[in-house]
């Protein structure tokens, strides 16, 4: 596992605890004893640090940096998938082959989706990105997934055929994951058209996005040009109302 900071300072587990460095003195601050080995690389943000342990407690921690306190802990079986932070919301794999989607405030589950069965688990780490969640898992061999990342509802997966415990990246709208098959993949959905602020979804917000491209006020790109006149105009952010409301298709 590798240590998280904050910018001014460490975080790092070592054995059963989570340790706090003060970069700029190498100073320890404090030490956070928990009941088993931490499992994963911690997550700082907004003044909370949340990590996982292993078997004999099988936890998820939330942990006030500055009162060295739990905020709260839930029932996980931690791997060496280590959580993401995205609006508001916590994501992690287990050893139990689920995907977790945490509220980060409460610690109350909003969702998880189980990826199979077997002897391993979700030991990749998961990355949110464009609305979507990724990760990978170690049943069947080497599967990745995408999950919708506000309700976990699937969106597409892929056997690399062998196994898998790389950390997914995202850049420009591409996924890149290794695999022990040897190769790197790189994964992309097509654009929908319309969907100019990529949540998957077509809405007002992009017709008024649309707007913004044919005054020139930001750069128009392709899933913009509605009508196909390779222009982006007042007529594209019409029609892009119109497929909100459901009078016409993408």
């Amino acid at each position: 596992m590798s240590a998280a900071t904050d910018g001014g300072k460490l975080f790092f587990g070592g054995g059963n605890a989570m340790n706090c460095v003060d970069i700029a003195t190498q100073t320890e601050e404090w030490t956070f004893t928990v009941g088993a080995k931490v499992t994963t690389t911690p997550a700082v943000c907004d003044g909370v640090v949340y990590f996982a342990t292993g078997k004999n407690e099988k936890k998820l921690y939330a942990v006030d940096i500055a009162t060295v306190t739990e905020v709260w802990s839930r029932s996980l079986y931690g791997s060496l998938s280590s959580p993401a932070i995205s609006d508001g919301k916590i994501y992690i794999g287990d050893k139990e082959f689920v995907i977790h989607c945490f509220d980060a405030g409460t610690g109350t589950e909003i969702w998880n989706r189980t990826t199979g069965c077997g002897d391993f688990g979700v030991y990749s780490s998961p990355v949110v990105a464009g609305g979507m969640v990724y990760t990978a898992a170690n049943y069947d061999k080497g599967t990745i997934y995408c999950f919708n990342a506000d309700d976990g509802t699937p969106k597409w997966s892929y056997d690399t055929g062998n196994w898998n415990m790389a950390q997914p990246a995202v850049s420009d709208g591409t996924l890149f994951i290794g695999s022990d098959s040897g190769y790197l993949y790189a994964f992309r959905d097509p654009p929908i058209n319309g969907d100019l602020n990529h949540d998957w979804e077509v809405t007002t917000a992009d017709a008024v996005i649309t707007l913004q491209m044919a005054v020139g006020a930001v750069p128009a790109i392709d899933e913009a040009d509605m009508d196909g006149d390779c222009r982006v105009t007042s007529v594209d952010a019409l029609m892009i109302l119109q497929v909100a409301a459901g009078s016409i298709n993408a």
